[in-house]
């Protein structure tokens, strides 16, 4: 495993039933620091690569190794492993009752034994929450119901509660999906902007190859369950985007550009 690698994916497969494959043999190494993005059309495989790597996918054929706990083997790697990992979701994933407070409270449910998390959380914790949200300019919103949070706004809190965690890995599952063009970029830039200011790897998932070129260090393409391309943003040219999105395949008759 390179000294710079953070984790690392050996042969990576994911099969589901009746032989569909979702992943086929994904050799990858996330760097430390890094801002990567995988890019790919729907049903390309980008959801399950970022599910198998904190084994909410478990994969079917293949390793991963992380840097410090070696390969996910084990339940004792893979807790602690997902504890270092924040994973921001396309649907947020938060409980919309609850306060903007309490939902990034649970970032810090890792660091406890199960039954004494079902007591109150120190107030340890409570402060590393609101900072958390003070650092995604939600500190006003932290009493208010989730539900009466706009859709930026309830991204932004899926982000405080994954920085919660004191992550040294970050995964992003197209956070941007539903915000309009304005929302996502100042998703993207913030999400940046904090991880790069921590030295948190990350990896998200985007269509948006605009906001990919923009701002990730690095892309990677995904199609049919493969990698097509890996390689600085600069480097992306449209011979690689008609890999990456097979549009007579996915759009009959229809032009790269209607389609991007």
């Amino acid at each position: 495993m390179d000294k710079s690698a953070i984790v690392c994916l050996e042969k990576v497969g994911v099969t589901y039933q009746h032989r569909l494959f979702a992943l086929k043999s994904i050799s990858l190494q996330l760097n430390r620091g890094e801002f990567a993005v995988v890019l790919g059309a729907s049903g390309a495989g980008k959801s399950t690569l970022l599910r198998t790597i904190n084994h909410l996918t478990p994969p079917t054929q293949g390793r991963i190794i992380v840097d410090g706990l070696g390969e996910l083997s084990n339940s004792h790697r893979l807790r602690s492993h997902r504890k270092q990992t924040g994973m921001i979701f396309q649907q947020h994933q938060l409980i919309e009752r609850c306060s903007a407070l309490d939902n990034v409270m649970m970032g810090r449910l890792a660091y406890h034994s199960f039954w004494r998390s079902l007591l109150p959380l120190p107030q340890s914790d409570q402060k590393i929450a609101l900072q958390c949200l003070d650092r995604v300019n939600l500190i006003d919103k932290a009493l208010t119901p989730v539900k009466k949070l706009s859709g930026g706004q309830k991204q932004r809190v899926g982000i405080a509660r994954a920085l919660a965690q004191h992550p040294q890995l970050m995964l992003a599952d197209e956070p941007i999906a539903s915000l309009d063009p304005a929302s996502s970029h100042q998703i993207l830039s913030l999400l940046r902007t904090i991880c790069k200011t921590d030295g948190i790897s990350t990896l998200l998932s985007l269509h948006q190859v605009e906001f990919a070129r923009e701002y990730s260090d690095r892309i990677i393409g995904l199609a049919r369950g493969r990698i097509v391309f890996d390689g600085p943003s600069s480097k992306l040219e449209r011979h690689h985007l008609e890999e990456i999105y097979p549009v007579e395949e996915i759009y009959p008759g229809r032009s790269l550009q209607a389609v991007i």
